[in-house]
């Protein structure tokens, strides 16, 4: 089986997700690479680093950047590494995609080219990894790809977050939190008002609302949000583990901080719904980013994700 990556769309970081793609090939044997971009540049950097009889190389010199409007995915892009990227990872010996491309784009093209797992889904959500105070995995969802969300996308993201945890951790009943600006379920506008009505009635392990001040020390899996203020979730987060890792001067304490909270180690989010497996990287990707990413998809595909999701 193969990973399909995307070696464009990046912070002008090709050669650390190269340098990724090579730790990758050294760590897990049994899957093989396509890589998508400048095919003369790859080769010649990765000459003499790799096996490239495990290696598919495509051709592309186009890249989605951030000032790319998600709807030319819809008709403009097709030369460009992303579309390229997408269009395979959609063959069966591909277990799924690796990409720093705009996010808008990654969304729309992940629709249009590789589709949806069930006709009940109406989007992809976008979700990431936190870590709470006791070092545990938080799974936020969505963490910027839907704004505007209705109270149905929001049940609609946690039915979806709920299958990602149980795949990734291997939890039985993932415990679900929604955003909201107070703990009772009184608490926010109408669409939270609603999504919590909804997850009452759902099946999900779904714990109540959940107040920003609470994210890191409650004790849920799962955060439900829509896509803006998630990201504003996200990037509040990272902002904070910057001003940490740059306070604490105890060599010992900044490791640990480093290792658990840095955004660079935790690396990527994932795409859920669509009909292979969709990793974003941050633009600002490392070698070790990739090589973590690789890990996780690898972990995805093998406790089948794509099946737990069709039957959400």
């Amino acid at each position: 089986m193969k990973i399909v990556i995307d070696t464009l769309g990046s912070d002008n970081k090709l050669n650390s997700i190269l340098d990724g793609v090579v730790d990758s090939l050294n760590e897990f044997k049994t899957y093989d690479y396509v890589l998508v971009g400048d095919s003369d540049y790859i080769k010649n950097y990765l000459d003499k680093k790799v096996d490239f009889n495990r290696i598919e190389l495509i051709d592309a010199k186009d890249e989605v950047d951030d000032s790319t409007n998600p709807m030319l995915m819809l008709r403009d892009l097709d030369d460009t590494a992303l579309v390229k990227a997408l269009k395979r990872s959609k063959e069966s010996d591909s277990i799924g995609l690796i990409t720093c491309s705009n996010t808008g784009c990654v969304l729309v093209g992940s629709i249009m080219h590789v589709g949806l797992v069930n006709k009940k889904l109406l989007t992809p959500t976008l979700c990431c990894m936190l870590k709470n105070d006791r070092y545990e995995d938080l799974c936020l969802a969505d963490c910027g790809a839907n704004i505007n969300s209705t109270s149905e996308n929001l049940l609609t993201y946690a039915k979806l977050a709920n299958a990602f945890v149980m795949s990734y951790f291997n939890i039985d009943k993932p415990k679900i939190g929604l955003l909201s600006n107070g703990s009772s379920d009184k608490k926010g506008d109408n669409v939270i008002k609603g999504a919590n009505k909804l997850l009452r009635e759902s099946d999900l392990n779904f714990v109540g609302n959940i107040e920003a001040c609470d994210i890191f020390s409650s004790d849920i899996n799962v955060l439900v949000t829509d896509g803006m203020l998630g990201n504003v979730v996200l990037k509040n987060s990272e902002g904070v583990a910057k001003t940490i890792i740059k306070l604490i001067e105890d060599n010992k304490s900044k490791e640990i901080i480093t290792k658990y909270f840095d955004y660079s180690n935790l690396g990527c989010s994932f795409f859920l719904g669509t009909k292979k497996l969709i990793i974003k990287n941050h633009g600002n990707v490392s070698r070790t980013t990739i090589t973590s990413t690789v890990n996780i998809l690898i972990r995805l595909h093998e406790n089948n994700l794509i099946s737990k999701i069709e039957n959400i």
